[in-house]
């Protein structure tokens, strides 16, 4: 069949959303060991662009392609039960997962930003792995009673014309359980991030005002700025023997990343509030030609919602962007002299960044 403007748009959204998200990942565990990927927050990012992924493959290759007419009776209508099955579940488990993941970056960022104070041991590398390893199960658990109360799930042609098809549930009751419960979780999963986010940004800006205030009375020589009796080491965190700086000029970089990251929070949040509304759009009743029709709204919320996260970290953080496409040329092959000279720039590149220090794990 022929695939709607609407439709197109969105797969070639997806499409290009798709191979920068894995470059994305690529760049993220190549430079591991690099500032300032060399933090909890990219590890948690890391996962839930793992998450991300998935959820994206998984609902095109078993909503999106069959709702298109595409290899339906080839393959779709040929799956066995338990495929079909995974299917669904896998979907509804993952998108869990993406939610809880978010949150958990929303605790991490208000944990750096509003209580500065011990956030590394906080975040250690067991407490980081253990929350990477409880978002995954809890989106494991979330789809348990799907696994064993309703194993009846199926494909069904909506149009003979187009031969376009979609999952069909076998209990409308289940079905019904879950969208509610999704949207419950969904709305209490955004106050939480929104709490956190409003923390963060509520921060930020009372210490941008306050610096504003106190500007002529900064001592430039030094080495601490002290911020209603929070003490910041900001010439250790953001300075260089090579590229010395001022404690004023430091702050105010230090102050912009923490608005920066405000927006990006506010901007994930407003992905989610979306995609929750998708969520509530589904219908439960109706044919299903009609359950399809308004799961479309969720999918397309779904994409938005997946997609986001590397062109928002990518477009805020500087320092990402430059080793995002320093990584991308490195990796090009080409002609050989190309090949050659990207070659001895990456090598030039990885000798020159310094092992990172506890300081600097907060450089984003």
């Amino acid at each position: 069949m022929a695939v709607s403007v609407v439709e197109g748009c969105f797969l070639t959204g997806s499409t290009i959303a798709l191979i920068v998200y894995l470059l994305f990942l690529y760049t993220i565990a190549v430079n591991r060991n690099r500032q300032p990927f060399h933090s909890p927050f990219f590890a948690l990012t890391f996962s839930l662009g793992v998450a991300d992924v998935l959820q994206l493959l998984h609902t095109y290759v078993f909503l999106r392609f069959p709702s298109f007419g595409w290899l339906t009776d080839a393959v779709y209508l040929r799956l066995s039960l338990p495929v079909v099955n995974y299917a669904s579940c896998a979907m509804w488990g993952i998108a869990f997962t993406q939610h809880v993941f978010v949150f958990v970056l929303a605790a991490n960022r208000c944990s750096a930003i509003v209580f500065p104070h011990n956030h590394g041991q906080r975040w250690s590398t067991k407490v980081t792995g253990a929350s990477i390893a409880i978002s995954w199960v809890t989106g494991l658990i979330f789809i348990t009673p799907k696994i064993f109360f309703s194993k009846e799930v199926y494909y069904r042609i909506i149009d003979n014309d187009t031969r376009e098809a979609t999952i069909v549930w076998g209990a409308p009751g289940i079905l019904r359980y879950y969208v509610y419960l999704s949207f419950g979780m969904n709305g209490t999963i955004n106050v939480l991030c929104f709490a956190c986010y409003a923390a963060i940004f509520y921060t930020a800006c009372h210490r941008q005002m306050t610096s504003l205030g106190r500007r002529h009375k900064l001592p430039l020589n030094k080495r601490k700025t002290t911020m209603d009796g929070l003490e910041t080491t900001v010439t250790l965190i953001l300075s260089s023997p090579s590229q010395p700086r001022s404690p004023l000029a430091l702050l105010n970089i230090w102050q912009k990343r923490e608005l920066k990251l405000a927006f990006c929070g506010f901007l994930i949040f407003v992905f989610m509030f979306i995609y929750g509304l998708g969520v509530g759009y589904m219908s439960i009743d109706g044919s299903p030609k009609t359950q399809d029709a308004r799961r479309g709204v969720w999918l397309a919320t779904s994409d938005i919602f997946s997609g986001i996260n590397p062109f928002l970290v990518l477009g805020i953080s500087k320092s990402v962007r430059k080793c995002f496409f320093e990584t991308i040329t490195c990796s090009s092959g080409g002609a050989d002299g190309a090949s050659s000279t990207n070659t001895t720039q990456c090598k030039s590149i990885k000798e020159q960044v310094p092992r990172p220090t506890p300081d600097e794990d907060e450089q984003f």
